[in-house]
């Protein structure tokens, strides 16, 4: 099966939303990393709960969409 990869960014109400569809062929299925879970925590600490981190894994898609504020004053400092 080809695999694909869509990507679109745009920014809405001082927004900026991220949204990844590639394909599943589910290669990595047990791969046991840590990465999401690395930057959910960074999500975390840069924008408290001003974030939305959604993942949708079906048979056929993976889809993650990121919705981050794009104004400097939402954002925490570290």
């Amino acid at each position: 099966k080809q695999s694909f990869i869509h990507i679109d960014l745009s920014v809405d109400n001082n927004q900026l939303v991220c949204n990844v569809v590639n394909s599943n062929n589910h290669k990595n299925e047990d791969s046991g990393g840590i990465g999401l879970e690395n930057i959910q925590k960074r999500l975390q600490l840069l924008f408290g709960d001003k974030y939305s981190l959604k993942i949708e894994n079906t048979a056929e898609t993976y889809t993650t969409t990121l919705t981050i504020p794009t104004s400097n004053d939402t954002m925490y400092s570290n």
